[in-house]
């Protein structure tokens, strides 16, 4: 069974594109995969070669966070959720608004408690933020830069 960690290795740049997911993220706080895996794709960071991929809790392999055919979004999510950079900040009926606000969902139940064991899959949505906000130079440095893109 191929793990993210797998993923991860199998990209020499890597550390590139979790190093820009997590630029994202940062700028993003509340960011749904929706948001991450556009952003993703908007960058070509985009492998598909793992077929449909699957993000689970670690406990429980029935409540999926996310299902997505670009393993990059998973692998980048794991890493910098291991790595303690990010962390979930929204779960629930507001976090699937957010999904059905950035237009994609999963069409599985909903994990009402993703404590629960559940039998068959369910889908918990969240969203998720970095751990420190970005700093006012990192605020401006970032803004520059999208003015620069137009």
């Amino acid at each position: 069974m191929t793990t993210m960690q797998d993923i991860a290795n199998a990209h020499k740049n890597f550390g590139v594109i979790k190093d820009k997911a997590y630029e994202y993220i940062k700028f993003h706080q509340g960011t749904s995969f929706v948001e991450l895996e556009k952003f993703m794709t908007a960058n070509r960071f985009v492998d598909e070669s793992y077929g449909n991929v699957t993000q689970a809790l670690p406990n429980n392999e029935n409540v999926i966070l996310w299902a997505t055919k670009n393993a990059l979004v998973l692998a980048a999510y794991a890493a910098l959720t291991e790595e303690k950079k990010i962390h979930v900040t929204g779960a629930g009926e507001m976090a699937t608004l957010c999904y059905l606000i950035d237009g994609k969902a999963l069409t599985l139940p909903i994990a009402k408690d993703p404590r629960k064991q559940y039998k068959t899959p369910h889908w918990a949505p969240i969203t998720f933020s970095s751990t420190e906000g970005p700093t006012p130079e990192e605020v401006r440095d970032y803004m520059k830069r999208s003015i620069d893109q137009l």
